[in-house]
């Protein structure tokens, strides 16, 4: 047991590998069903693709509510990259414009045939979804109010939400917190412990969105690369690697970790700002110090926020929505670290975060990556729903407590 337990946590990831290569074809499947957008790729000059223009008129008629994206792709490269990238999940050969596809299913060119077939569907859509609006509830103005179906149509939304409260568990942010604290506390003010903790970590948290930021903007530069998803999704695995050598390295210091060499200037500074002085010369010091702090942190800190803007540039995500998606990324990520601040400020006692759930974090951390980074690989459209998303979060979740539950038994053996 002793032999394999420094190998258990790579042992649990390689299962969780092969379960997700061998649920591939069924979360495909499943997500292929839930798709309800209707693509129609056409080519400008083409007549084939004009008289199918009409019917796509006619359509939206038909069916107001359905949503219609049309792309010209003889000309726009970008386009073209995208019919080629769908067909090639669907598994379906490059073939002629027109073409449509609806969920996993794909048709090319334009007859009567076709356009029954495409009806066809869409009324049993149509049927399908006045069923589940009937068993919501017969009064619209309720069911228009408890949209069950919100979070499914925000995958994105939900990851940031999960990255950014995940990413708060941070051992590198919360030691530096704590520290921070345990020096105002002598102060015995609970003003000034609230208001340099919360300039703390507002300062934290701009320097840390300015570096997602950039990430994002950067990622920009590449976004046209076709293997984008790969190179986050290897770099996801990478960074799974590095976390769970953290973790098996009891005692030892974190490859992706504060440095030792800067944790003694982080206690003497925070010793200065404890000493009583006017406060505006104390918040002063706390800017200069949260923002120091903030870059040291950065190799610990990365990467979640570099994983979770590569999942945002997959998903095509820019201008204000992202902005959006950060400030709800941000929020989750300092929810942990209000929660400290409030608890010293109430008990006025020091709040030690003990190595024990430093190295917690870096396996629950470095589960969590690995999955991401292999669903990223394999089946990226999995995690392109909430039911994908949250599977991926509960098989890591899963697997840590695992493992944390086999080295708490292995310990009392």
């Amino acid at each position: 047991m002793s032999k394999l337990r420094p190998r258990l946590p790579f042992l649990i990831l390689g299962v969780i590998v092969v379960i997700a290569f061998s649920l591939n074809p069924m979360v495909r499947a499943r997500s292929m069903e839930e798709e309800v957008v209707l693509w129609f790729f056409w080519g400008d000059g083409c007549e084939m693709c004009e008289q199918a223009m009409v019917w796509i008129s006619e359509l939206e008629e038909t069916y107001p509510d359905l949503e219609i994206r049309s792309r010209e792709v003889w000309f726009d490269k970008e386009a073209q990259d995208l019919y080629l990238k769908m067909l090639e999940e669907r598994e379906e050969k490059a073939s002629w414009v027109p073409g449509f596809i609806l969920g996993g299913e794909v048709w090319h060119g334009f007859n009567e045939n076709l356009t029954r077939e495409i009806e066809l569907l869409l009324e049993k859509r149509v049927l399908e979804q006045r069923r589940d609006d009937s068993f919501i509830g017969k009064d619209e103005k309720i069911s228009s109010l408890i949209d069950t179906n919100f979070l499914s149509r925000q995958p994105l939304f939900a990851a940031t939400l999960l990255l950014g409260a995940v990413d708060g568990f941070n051992p590198c942010s919360l030691w530096v917190l704590a520290v921070l604290l345990a020096m105002i506390l002598n102060t015995r003010s609970r003003v000034r412990i609230a208001t340099v903790g919360g300039i703390f970590l507002l300062v934290t948290a701009l320097v840390y969105g300015l570096f997602i930021a950039g990430v994002f903007a950067a990622m920009a530069v590449i976004s046209h690369l076709e293997n984008l998803r790969w190179l986050i999704g290897l770099l996801a695995l990478g960074l799974a690697v590095l976390n769970l050598s953290d973790y098996m390295r009891e005692g030892s210091q974190p490859v992706l970790g504060i440095p030792s060499r800067w944790k003694p200037a982080i206690v003497n500074s925070s010793r200065r700002l404890g000493k009583e002085r006017p406060l505006v010369f104390t918040l002063f010091l706390t800017v200069i110090f949260a923002a120091g702090v903030a870059l040291i942190e950065l190799p610990c800190t990365a990467g979640f926020p570099v994983v979770w803007a590569g999942l945002l540039r997959e998903g095509g995500i820019e201008g204000l929505y992202f902005f959006g998606l950060l400030g709800v990324y941000l929020a989750a990520y300092l929810f942990v670290e209000v929660l400290v601040i409030g608890v010293v400020i109430i008990t006025m006692e020091y709040l030690r975060i003990q190595e024990i759930y430093g190295r917690r974090f870096r396996l629950v951390g470095g589960m969590l990556m690995g999955a991401l980074g292999v669903m990223l690989l394999i089946n990226p459209r999995a995690i392109e729903s909430l039911a994908g998303l949250l599977l991926v979060f509960a098989v890591a979740g899963g697997a840590s407590m695992g493992i944390m539950a086999i080295d708490n038994w292995r310990k009392k053996g």
